[in-house]
């Protein structure tokens, strides 16, 4: 067993790049656990592939943290000034370089 799979058909391909956006292309290529190329199914290098994903037009993106918080350790309590502590306009989204 080699590690190598492909995903194909896939809707976008999300680089996680603020600065690339969605990448070109429906298929990733996996060689040895790493991502070794993108691009369209027709143009991919698909020899020792083990494994073909059909992601049935999903889209694919980096895993992401889900690190949200919660403002109170117990219910909702507007009683105690937990809400409006921040609105949507005011959220920061920090992405690593």
């Amino acid at each position: 067993m080699n590690n190598n799979l492909l995903l194909k058909n896939i809707d976008k391909i999300i680089s996680g790049d603020l600065k690339k956006g969605v990448l070109a292309g429906d298929t990733i290529v996996v060689r040895d656990g790493l991502i070794k190329e993108i691009g369209f199914y027709d143009a991919v290098d698909k020899s020792d592939i083990e494994l073909e994903v059909d992601v049935d037009g999903q889209c694919v993106a980096p895993g992401f943290i889900d690190c949200h918080v919660h403002n109170t350790l117990d219910d909702y309590a507007p009683q105690r000034g937990a809400v409006g502590l921040c609105s949507p306009s005011e959220i920061i989204v920090v992405v690593p370089p």
